[in-house]
């Protein structure tokens, strides 16, 4: 079964290439399952260093860390 997660969930994305993990919030998710039954979740980096821009990552790269409310 996989996680839910929702708009302000701080993830880790964890890639499968020579880039390093990193942290970021969540900020927008797809409307839609795709065909491969993957939800998309565009993340905002919570370094600007670790990653240099917004992008979409499929659910199977991330991993909560905390919920959005939980965050002080």
């Amino acid at each position: 079964m996989k996680d839910n997660y929702y708009v302000g969930d701080l993830v880790e994305v964890r890639l499968n290439t020579s880039e390093p993990t990193f942290t970021g919030r969540i900020v927008a998710m797809s409307g839609t399952i795709d065909p491969n039954n993957h939800t998309w979740y565009k993340i905002k980096p919570t370094k600007s260093d670790s990653m240099p821009g917004i992008f979409w990552y499929k659910d199977d790269k991330i991993v909560k860390i905390a919920k959005e409310e939980s965050i002080g």
